[in-house]
């Protein structure tokens, strides 16, 4: 494999999750930290292009099939990033925009959760994680799997390497 390319694989799949877990210590929004992270990819890439190219290691080609290769893997982060980030935000947006305007914040969620409300939505959610094995309802109390907790792990560390919680 070219090395312009090795890196620009490397630079994306390797320190891209890193920078969005260190920028998620700062009190940033998290469209910026992805935009920042994003941006210092591509500028330590050009960077490095830059060096090897003066030792002639880089054709005119790699630059495009480098930066090609660094915007699918920041795309499929994109992907991961916003359905954690703004997955229930946007559902939410969606109702709203459907309805152009609501008189109050209980007939918002009401439009987006149903006459019953949030309360039923999340009764909802409650019957979709029992049934996917993610938790169990013994004596009355709602309790976690293996298999829940398994995932809870594997969310929050998605979340922490995306920057999305800290």
């Amino acid at each position: 494999m070219d090395i312009s390319i090795a890196t620009a694989m490397g630079l994306s799949i390797f320190l891209f999750p890193l920078l969005l877990f260190v920028s998620g210590k700062f009190k940033w929004v998290p469209g910026l930290r992805f935009k920042i992270a994003s941006l210092l990819i591509y500028t330590i890439w050009c960077l490095i292009n830059l060096i090897l190219e003066q030792q002639g290691n880089v054709i005119g080609w790699r630059w495009l099939a480098g930066g090609l290769c660094i915007s699918a893997v920041l795309l499929v982060s994109f992907m991961f990033w916003s359905v954690l980030c703004w997955g229930y935000t946007l559902s939410m947006l969606l109702c709203l925009a459907e309805n152009h305007s609501v008189d109050s914040q209980k007939h918002w969620e009401d439009l987006y959760a149903g006459p019953e409300g949030i309360r039923k939505l999340t009764t909802n959610r409650i019957g979709v994680l029992i049934a996917l094995r993610f938790a169990f309802i013994e004596k009355g109390q709602l309790i976690l799997t293996k298999f829940g907790e398994l995932s809870a792990v594997i969310i929050q560390t998605g979340s922490s390497l995306f920057g999305i919680a800290s």
